[in-house]
C-alpha cells in the first residue's frame, strides 16, 4: 500500500494548540510500507516500536536548546495522541508474547499517518525567531522649547475653516524645561463672530510653524511630540488634526481635496495611559509620546499646522495642555517586518474555558440578545471559548433609569431632564439579552450601578445641598461633576439623594434577581452571578500625591462625583454614612441572603424614612426577595497596576469592610466582596510585575477574610510606539507585523502566569471582547477574521509560547 501525503494547506489547517515537536532530522519516508501476513515475530515488533518512539521522541531546537524553535517539526495533537496509543497496545502485546500481527499492521498505519501529518516549524504557533527590526525611524527635523516657541504662532483658521477665537499659545517652564504651552477655553457653542458657513461647534486651538527646513513627503513621514495633559481633561479633547497648506498639501478649507490631516480620537484621555509627568497649576500631569503618520505621502512641506480640537458641545474653561519635542521622522530603507499570518480559525481549537475551568471564569462583552446563536465569527468564539458574560452599555444608568422618579421632582420642584411622562425604567431590551445569555448557560456579571460617566441626564444634575466647593481640597469638602454632566444643576438634600439611588440600585437588582412584579413583569428569575456596584470612583492621579503622603488614606482620592457626593454631604465623616459605604449597602438590601432578611426585620423600626417611602418591603419584610447565591457585589476599576492606586482602593475595601461587620444590618458578607481590575492595558517591561504585585495586595484582603474574590474584568492590550515592531490601533484595521503580535502574545502569557500563580483567589478572567478591533485600538486573542492571534496561544500554555519567543526577553522584566 503506498503511503499517501497530505497536502500542506490540510497539514496546515490541522494544526493546533499544543503542537508536538518530534525529531528535528528525521525526513518523511517515501517507500513502501509492506506489513506481514502472518504473526510478527516478536523483535520485529519491538524493533518498530523502537522506531516509532524514536519519530516522536522530543528534540532540541538548532537555535536555543528549548525544543521549542522553529526548526522543528509539528503535527497535530490528535495524531500524537493516535500514534501513543498504538504504542502502548504494541507493548502490551509484546509483553504479552501475543501474536504481534494486528499490533504491527496498527503500529505502522499510526506511524504513517503521523509523518505524513508533520509540519516545518514556520506552522508552529508556540515559537519563531525574531522577524528583524523593519526599517528605522530617522528624525529629519526637531523642534524644542527649551527657551522660547520662536516661530510657533495662533493660525488665523484652524483646517475647517473655522476663525480662531477659543485659545492662546506661549510658552513656558513647566516639568523640567520649557514646553509649549495651550491655554484653552472649549464652550461647545457656535462662534456668534464666524460667518455662517464657518460656524462651527468644535472648538479648537489651531497651531502653525515653519519647519527649519523643507520635508519631502514619502509613504512613511511621521510627526511625533510630547503631550502633557491633566487627567481631568477626560473627556474633553476630542482630536489631533496635523496638517499643511504648502504643496503636497491642502490648497481648500473643509474636508476632502488634498488636505493632509490625522485623528487620534481618544475615547478616554485617561486611557492614553501615560506616565505621571508632575504637578502644574495644583493637578497632576501625564505626559504621552504621541505618534502620527502623515495621510499623503507626496509633496512637501514647509509649515507644520497642528490644531487641538474640543468635543461639539463640551465644556472645557480654562484648560491647559503642553506640548514639546515635536519631531519629524521618516523611515529609513529597508524591509518591513513582515505581517502576522493567523490561519487557524479559533472556532475549531482547544477551548480557553475549557484549558481553565478548574481554576477561573472566562469571560467576555456581552453581544445582545441576537448574539448567542454560536454559529459565525465572534458569536462562534464565544460559544466556543467563553462562560460568563459582561454587558458593554445596557447595565449602565443611561439606559436603565433614563427618566426621573416623579416624586423626586415633586419634592424639589425641578424640572428634571427626562421624559416624565416615560416609563421611569426601561429594561425590556436588557430582558431579551440576558435571558438570552442565561437560555445558552452562561454566568453572568453586570456592570454597573454607580459610576461617573454614563449616569442618566436627570441623575447628572444632582448635587449636594450642604457642599458647594467643585474643587479639590484634602478635607474632602468638594463634588466634581461626572462627565456629560450639564446644567441647570440642582442641590438636593442627602435624603433625597439617598432615597432616588436606593431606589435605582434595588429596582436594577430586583428587576432580574425577582418575580415581583413591582419590579418585573419576567416570568422567571434572571439570576446575575456578581455585580459591579461602583465603577472607577478613585481619580486618576490625586493618589499619586496622596498615598506617598498618607499611607492609609482613601476617602480624599476619590472623585467625589456631585450625584454620588450628595448622599454624603455633611455627613462625610462617618464611614457608615459614606456614599461608597451606602451604595454597597444598598446592593445587599436589593438581593439579601437569609441572615440579612432577619436583620433587616428585627432593624425595621430604625431604619431612615427614605428606606420605607417607596414600598420596597411591605412593612419590614423582605423574606420574598431572599436568593441564595446572591450576586458577587464588586468595586470596578482601572490602572491598578499603579501601586499608590491599588493602595487607596486597598484602603477604601479594607475600612469600609472592618465598618460593615457592625453594621446592624451585617449579612455575614464583605461589605465590598470583589475588586475588579480592569486590565485595558499597554504593553511594558513591567506590567505582568506590577499586576502581581496589585493581585498580591488584594489577596492579603481575602487572607484577612475582608474581601471574596479578584477579578480580572476588562482584560485587552493596546501596543505602543516603542514596544517591539512599533505601535498599531486596531480600531484603525492595523494588521499587527510579527513582532508586535509576538509582543501581545507574550504579555498576554506572562501576565495569565501571574494569574495561574494566583487562580485560588481570582474567579473571573474577561476579556473585553471575542475578537480584534478592541476597545482603544487593543487587540484581543483573536484577529479581526475570528482566527487564533499570538495572545490565544500565549494564553493557551504560557510557559511554552515565552519559551518559544525568547527574542522578546530582553524586553519584558521575567517575573518577580
Amino acid at each position: 500500500m503506498k503511503r499517501r501525503f497530505l497536502s500542506v494547506p490540510f497539514i496546515f489547517s490541522a494544526v493546533l494548540l499544543g503542537m508536538i515537536p518530534v525529531a528535528a532530522g528525521y525526513s518523511n519516508p517515501s517507500a513502501e510500507i509492506t506489513y506481514p501476513s502472518k504473526a510478527v515475530d516478536k523483535y520485529k515488533l519491538q524493533a518498530l516500536i523502537e522506531e516509532a518512539k524514536s519519530h516522536k521522541a522530543g528534540i532540541r531546537s538548532s537555535s536555543d536548546g528549548s525544543g521549542l524553535g522553529p526548526v522543528v517539526w509539528w503535527v497535530p495533537p490528535a495524531v500524537m495522541s493516535n500514534l501513543d496509543d498504538k504504542i502502548r497496545e504494541a507493548e502490551t502485546v509484546f509483553a504479552a508474547g501475543g501474536d504481534g500481527n494486528g499490533a504491527y499492521t496498527s503500529l505502522a498505519h499510526a506511524l504513517a499517518a503521523f509523518d505524513n501529518a508533520k509540519l516545518p516549524g514556520g506552522g508552529n504557533p508556540m515559537a519563531g525567531d525574531d522577524p528583524g527590526e523593519g526599517p528605522e525611524r530617522v528624525p529629519v527635523s526637531t523642534m524644542t522649547f527649551d527657551s522660547d516657541i520662536a516661530g510657533w504662532s495662533v493660525a488665523e483658521r484652524a483646517n475647517d475653516g473655522r476663525i480662531h477665537t477659543e485659545g492662546d499659545i506661549t510658552w513656558e517652564n513647566a516639568f523640567g524645561d520649557g514646553k509649549l504651552k495651550l491655554s484653552l477655553n472649549f464652550d461647545g457653542v457656535p462662534n456668534p463672530d464666524a460667518p455662517a458657513d464657518q460656524n462651527w461647534s468644535l472648538d479648537g486651538v489651531p497651531m502653525k510653524a515653519a519647519l527649519p527646513s523643507p520635508i519631502n513627503l514619502t509613504d512613511a513621514t511621521f510627526i511625533q511630540f510630547d503631550f502633557y495633559y491633566p487627567m481631568n481633561s477626560q473627556g474633553k479633547l476630542m482630536r489631533f488634526e496635523l496638517w499643511s497648506t504648502t504643496s503636497g498639501g491642502a490648497g481648500n478649507r473643509g474636508s476632502g481635496g488634498s488636505k493632509t490631516q490625522a485623528y487620534i480620537r481618544p475615547d478616554n484621555l485617561e486611557y492614553l495611559n501615560g506616565p505621571v509627568a508632575g504637578e502644574y497649576g495644583g493637578q497632576a500631569f501625564r505626559v504621552k509620546k504621541i505618534t502620527m503618520r502623515t495621510p499623503v505621502t507626496t509633496g512637501t512641506w514647509e509649515d507644520l499646522r497642528l490644531d487641538i480640537h474640543g468635543e461639539s458641545a463640551t465644556a472645557w474653561s480654562d484648560g491647559v495642555l503642553f506640548i514639546d519635542n515635536v519631531t519629524v521622522l521618516q523611515q529609513a530603507p529597508g524591509d518591513p517586518i513582515p505581517p502576522t499570518n493567523n490561519a487557524n480559525p479559533g472556532r475549531d481549537l482547544p477551548s480557553i474555558k475549557e484549558k481553565y475551568n478548574d481554576r477561573f471564569l472566562i469571560g467576555t462583552t456581552s453581544p445582545g440578545a441576537n448574539g448567542y446563536n454560536g454559529v459565525t465569527g465572534s458569536s462562534a468564539l464565544l460559544l466556543r471559548h467563553f462562560n460568563t458574560v459582561t454587558p458593554g452599555n445596557s447595565l449602565k444608568a443611561d439606559s436603565v433609569h433614563p427618566n426621573p422618579p416623579q416624586w423626586l421632582m415633586d419634592a424639589t420642584g425641578y424640572e428634571l431632564s427626562g421624559n416624565p411622562s416615560g416609563p421611569e425604567y426601561t429594561l425590556t431590551a436588557q430582558d431579551e439579552e440576558f435571558g438570552a445569555a442565561q437560555e445558552n448557560g452562561y454566568k453572568m456579571h453586570g456592570h454597573v450601578l454607580a459610576w461617573f460617566n454614563q449616569g442618566a441626564r436627570w441623575m447628572t444634575q444632582i448635587v449636594p445641598e450642604n457642599v458647594t466647593a467643585t474643587s479639590y481640597n484634602a478635607a474632602g469638602n468638594y463634588f466634581s461633576y461626572g462627565n456629560g454632566a450639564a446644567g441647570p444643576f440642582y442641590p438636593v438634600s442627602k435624603d433625597l439623594a439617598r432615597r432616588a439611588y436606593y431606589n435605582h440600585i434595588l429596582y436594577e437588582l430586583r428587576h432580574f434577581m425577582t418575580t415581583d412584579s413591582r419590579y418585573t413583569n419576567n416570568t422567571g428569575i434572571i439570576g446575575f452571578h456578581s455585580f459591579d456596584v461602583l465603577n472607577e470612583e478613585i481619580h486618576e492621579t490625586r493618589h499619586t500625591t496622596i498615598i506617598p503622603a498618607a499611607s492609609e488614606e482613601w476617602k480624599t482620592t476619590l472623585r467625589n462625583t456631585s450625584w454620588l457626593r450628595a448622599m454624603t454631604d455633611d455627613d462625610y465623616g462617618d464611614i457608615t454614612q459614606h456614599y461608597v459605604y451606602l451604595l454597597f449597602k444598598f446592593a445587599h438590601i436589593a438581593v439579601p441572603n437569609a441572615q440579612m432578611a432577619v436583620k433587616y426585620r428585627a432593624n425595621y423600626a430604625s431604619l431612615p424614612d427614605w428606606m420605607k417611602q417607596d414600598n420596597h418591603d411591605d412593612a419590614g419584610s423582605i423574606d420574598g426577595f431572599i436568593s441564595p447565591n446572591p450576586p458577587i457585589l464588586y468595586y470596578n476599576d482601572y490602572d491598578l497596576y499603579q501601586g499608590t492606586k491599588a493602595k487607596a482602593a486597598y484602603n477604601m475595601i479594607r475600612e469600609l469592610n472592618i465598618a460593615w461587620q457592625n453594621d446592624p444590618l451585617y449579612d455575614g458578607r464583605p461589605l465590598i466582596e470583589g475588586l475588579g481590575i480592569q486590565g485595558h492595558d499597554t504593553v511594558g517591561p513591567a506590567l505582568a510585575n506590577q499586576n502581581r504585585e496589585t493581585i498580591r495586595l488584594f489577596a492579603d484582603l481575602i487572607d484577612q477574610g475582608l474581601l471574596t474574590a479578584i477579578a480580572v474584568s476588562e482584560l485587552d492590550l493596546v501596543i505602543p510606539d516603542g514596544a517591539p515592531g512599533g505601535a498599531a490601533s486596531s480600531t484603525s484595521g492595523d494588521v499587527l507585523n510579527q513582532k508586535q503580535a509576538d509582543a501581545i502574545g507574550y504579555q498576554y502569557a506572562l501576565l495569565f502566569k501571574v494569574y495561574i500563580e494566583f487562580s485560588r483567589y481570582i474567579e473571573r478572567i474577561t476579556l473585553w471582547g471575542t475578537q480584534d478591533p478592541g476597545w482603544g485600538g487593543s487587540y484581543k486573542p483573536f484577529d479581526f477574521a475570528s482566527n487564533a492571534a499570538p495572545g490565544y496561544y500565549g494564553i493557551m500554555d504560557p510557559d511554552r509560547f515565552i519559551a518559544g519567543h525568547s527574542y522578546l526577553d530582553a524586553y519584558f522584566e521575567p517575573l518577580n
